[in-house]
């Protein structure tokens, strides 16, 4: 028999590890995916947490790291880590961290990850970011079982209340759609986002969503070119994306001022999620088991 409760989730980018980690402490997370994560933020973010994981640290990057800032997953007491890694072949591994994780009180396993897209025209041909998406999309694609994913996607371009209208910034390409295959409504992986199925879930809420922004975004978790003299675009390129129906959405938002004064340009994305996984409690034999089986 299935048993359901409640997972917290966070995401956020720390803007170079410049946000304050005790701004997520009242959220009481059991779950937080972080970008922009600089291994001095990694360590006072850790501190918040029973444990976790960097993507450029010494355990995945023995030899060094291979940039100035990762992705981070941290969890609390009511999850156990069962073994984290980076995927070599993506354009740039550090950006992209799985973590296996396991329920300390009951049965049941998932994938929590934290991606941080690439931004603008990168790479010998201009290409690398969409490229990457596509390569985190076809991942999500493969994956059989539950998958948590928390990112700054650096994208949709415009994020319109009407999902079919939804356009991401590398569009232009051609019928591949290299960032839709993640983000648009032609994705094929199981994941949903949170923050839209809340939406379209309540009717009242999208009404007054169009009524102030008819072409989007949702929400406001960005702003482009913003400094002391423009309030900059509004977008939202921060997601949080989870497998469907291992997990439903009881409630979800975004924080965007807040997460300003905590020091941020992002705002902390915030999940409340019905975990319907394998029920029953936990045993010494069920600690043993692998979370995944590797490629």
């Amino acid at each position: 028999m299935s048993e359901k409760k409640s997972l917290r989730v966070g995401s956020w980018n720390t803007r170079f590890g410049s946000a304050d980690p005790s701004f997520v402490v009242p959220h009481e997370l059991d779950l937080l995916l972080l970008q922009e994560m600089t291994p001095n933020a990694f360590e006072a973010f850790r501190e918040c947490f029973a444990d976790g994981v960097h993507s450029i640290g010494p355990v995945l990057y023995p030899n060094g790291p291979p940039a100035g800032h990762g992705v981070a997953v941290l969890w609390s007491s009511r999850l156990a880590g069962r073994g984290a890694r980076v995927l070599p072949y993506l354009v740039a591994p550090h950006r992209f961290l799985v973590c296996d994780l396991a329920f300390t009180e009951r049965r049941g396993y998932f994938q929590a990850c934290a991606y941080h897209a690439l931004n603008g025209e990168q790479g010998e041909d201009g290409f690398d970011k969409p490229r990457m998406t596509y390569q985190v999309a076809r991942w999500l694609e493969e994956q059989p079982g539950p998958v948590i994913l928390g990112m700054d996607a650096n994208s949709p371009d415009v994020d319109h209340p009407d999902f079919a209208r939804t356009r991401c910034h590398f569009d232009w390409l051609g019928p591949r759609h290299l960032e839709r295959a993640l983000l648009g409504p032609e994705a094929k992986h199981r994941c949903r986002d949170v923050y839209r199925s809340l939406v379209d879930a309540k009717p009242q809420l999208l009404a007054e969503i169009v009524s102030a922004r008819s072409d989007g975004p949702l929400a406001v978790s960005h702003r482009t070119g913003r400094n002391e003299h423009r309030a900059g675009n509004p977008q939202r390129f921060d997601h949080i994306l989870a497998t469907w129906p291992d997990f439903g959405v009881k409630d979800a938002g975004y924080d965007y001022e807040g997460a300003c004064d905590a020091g941020s340009d992002h705002a902390l994305v915030v999940a409340e999620l019905e975990v319907d996984l394998v029920g029953g409690s936990r045993s010494e034999a069920d600690m043993l088991l692998p979370t995944a089986i590797a490629p």
